[in-house]
């Protein structure tokens, strides 16, 4: 290779992992606030830390009735109303339910959020298999 072909490379490849570092970043960027609320909850009620729970939502996923969650994907986020400052979002879920009895199962979980001063779960639906 030349000096001027190598560096034509360089170059394209430079701006190859820059488009796509951008890229990554903004798939990761889309859900940040929800994922990390989700992450949160799970978590808290995983361990049915209520006093965790309670500066993030008003509801918990029971384990010993509904089960819990150790990872998720966020498959879309819906506005559902915005009002002044007031904001209410549908959150979809798709997630590995480790059940009560031990099973585990694939399940979209629907997540209400709702934002005041800050973004509080309050409500969820898990579907039926």
């Amino acid at each position: 290779m030349t000096g001027r072909s190598s560096h034509h490379a360089i170059r394209t490849l430079t701006i190859a992992v820059i488009v796509c570092a951008a890229g990554l970043t903004a798939a990761c960027a889309k859900f940040g606030a929800e994922q990390l609320l989700l992450e949160r909850f799970f978590a808290a009620s995983r361990l049915r830390d209520r006093t965790a729970l309670q500066q993030i939502s008003t509801v918990i996923l029971e384990p010993l009735e509904q089960g819990t969650v150790a990872s998720f994907a966020i498959v879309d986020a819906v506005d559902l109303e915005t009002t002044g400052p007031m904001r209410i979002r549908q959150v979809t879920v798709l997630a590995p339910l480790r059940l009560p009895d031990g099973r585990t199962e694939s399940r979209k979980i629907l997540f209400v959020l709702q934002r005041g001063d800050r973004w509080m779960v309050t409500g969820f639906t898990v579907a039926p298999r």
